[in-house]
């Protein structure tokens, strides 16, 4: 992505109308003079990709609904950073990382929106500079708490923990680590007078567990009631063993309709620490039964496993050739709450497997349409075994009645309406009905003691429906099943309410497209 760069004209007007309001409680680095000539601007927390950059009016640090409404003057690019050309910009400024846009080089793409601020001048904004203007506290006074230099945290720390100076780069990554523990306590609304109070103790349990042989990049901590500060789950898109060690997951493979498969596997067994042990079969729901079952404890296998050096996944396996072969495989996002994890992962042939840790194989959900909504869906589109067609679907629901049903033996209105299909890497389009019913209604399916709910597109296309409803749900990645009744086929896709996620999964898959997926 090019840079993007700020109108001088619309610099000038927001300029001339905002700034003369500045002057508020923000504090301001004696490091950063204001910029003159041409300026780049860097956000960070990791590089913060589709960031909208808004002038802080009132130099809080904060974005009013006042300066929101005169809208981003600009988005930062895959590095986090925007340009601006050709004037002496001497205002303060916020980034605002949106959820469901906004990519973090860490964790992909943010989950919920937040704001950071910076005193005016600064050529980064990050979560430290953040902290500065809004609790009135100097830059170089947090550095120097943290025994940290200023141009580390109120500069690019991610870059320089790549550099060739051990302790300087081992600083960067203390920063880093910080950085996220700023980030996750801001998205949860704690105040930034309580996160800055608690950042020195925030850097020594980070140091400590530095010590114990922890890899900053995947230390993640979080702020308790009571004051202390525990260990949070990583959201780094990075493989450790320790997450997957000892631990039974189900495993499905949907890259090919033709061939969707699930599993249960297991990383490491008391035989083996880097054993990979697997049952599989092929993927089905309805009328069909679970014929596999999860490795014990005491697994063995000729497939092992093991996390390289930059966070990726290793198998090492015999082809059918019998020679040894190997598959890396990439995280594309993940997710946790509770008790529950999950990631989506995919393997350098194109594969793409969604692995959680519920051990039920079959646990579909309820797929209400409660409001008119768009959603974007990833999925292949060729029903042939071993025939790649990778398809971005734009699905329009738009609610026009409801209809009265039964559910878990009480009465509810299901909507039904108007659905609008469009293709983002296609041509094609259709213009469709839709109608939420319980699953029992379809042809006397009936499969738990409850009532699932799905969704029903009437595709007049083909004169055909498709059945849907959520097998896994994440967040705001939802793994769906999708059942044909008229070619009696199940499949699975991804589907988000966030476009930008499914672009991003579809580019990182469909750039390691090799056609093989399924073989060895």
């Amino acid at each position: 992505m090019k840079d993007n760069k700020i109108s001088i004209l619309a610099l000038a007007v927001a300029g001339s109308t905002l700034l003369t309001g500045c002057g508020g409680s923000g504090s301001e680095s004696a490091s950063m003079p204001p910029p003159e000539g041409p300026q780049t601007i860097t956000a960070i927390d990791g590089y913060l990709q589709n960031a909208e950059l808004y002038i802080d009016a009132n130099a809080n640090g904060k974005l009013e609904v006042s300066e929101q409404g005169l809208g981003p003057i600009g988005l930062t690019n895959a590095s986090g950073e925007i340009n601006v050309s050709g004037i002496n910009f001497n205002g303060n400024l916020v980034v605002r990382a949106v959820a469901g846009k906004t990519i973090d080089s860490d964790s992909g793409v943010v989950d919920k929106t937040y704001v950071l601020g910076a005193p005016k001048g600064s050529a980064f904004i990050t979560p430290f500079t953040h902290l500065a203007q809004t609790t009135g506290v100097t830059v170089g006074q947090i550095a120097e708490d943290l025994g940290l230099e200023e141009s580390v945290i109120a500069g690019d720390y991610v870059a320089q923990k790549a550099g060739s100076d051990a302790d300087a780069s081992a600083k960067a990554s203390i920063a880093h680590a910080l950085a996220r523990f700023v980030v996750s306590e801001t998205k949860k609304g704690t105040s930034e007078s309580l996160v800055s109070s608690n950042l020195v103790a925030a850097k020594e349990a980070v140091e400590s567990e530095v010590e114990a042989g922890s890899d900053p990049d995947l230390v993640e901590l979080e702020l308790q009631g009571n004051g202390s500060i525990n260990d949070a789950p990583t959201t780094a898109l990075k493989f450790e063993r320790a997450a997957l060690q000892d631990t039974n997951w189900s495993m499905f493979r949907f890259d090919d309709v033709g061939d969707n498969e699930h599993y249960f596997i297991r990383f490491g067994s008391a035989n083996s620490p880097d054993a990979f042990c697997l049952d599989n079969e092929t993927f089905g729901f309805l009328d069909k039964t679970v014929g596999i079952q999860a490795p014990t404890s005491a697994c063995s296998s000729d497939t092992t496993y093991d996390v390289s050096a930059d966070g990726k996944l290793v198998w090492n396996y015999t082809d059918d050739s019998g020679n040894p072969a190997r598959r890396e495989l990439t995280m594309l996002h993940r997710f946790s709450e509770g008790d529950y994890a999950m990631f989506l992962m995919v393997a350098d042939n194109g594969e793409l497997f969604w692995v959680d840790n519920n051990p039920e194989l079959k646990d579909a959900g309820d797929y209400r349409v409660e409001q008119d909504v768009t959603t974007y869906s990833f999925r292949d589109d060729n029903p042939d075994f071993g025939s790649i067609d990778y398809f971005l679907m734009q699905s329009e629901f738009t609610v026009t009645g409801d209809q009265a049903y039964t559910v878990s033996g009480a009465d509810e209105d299901l909507n039904i309406g108007d659905l609008v299909l469009s293709a983002l890497n296609h041509t094609d389009s259709a213009t469709t009905t839709f109608e939420t019913v319980p699953l029992y209604e379809m042809t006397g399916q009936m499969q738990t003691s409850d009532d699932i709910v799905i969704t029903v597109e009437n595709l007049s296309a083909d004169s055909e429906e498709h059945w849907y409803f959520p097998y896994r749900t994440a967040g705001d990645l939802t793994l769906v099943l999708n059942y044909k009744p008229s070619a009696d086929r199940e499949s699975l896709f991804l589907q988000s309410r966030s476009r930008v996620l499914i672009e991003t999964i579809f580019e990182e898959v469909e750039a390691r497209n090799s056609g093989t997926q399924g073989t060895n």
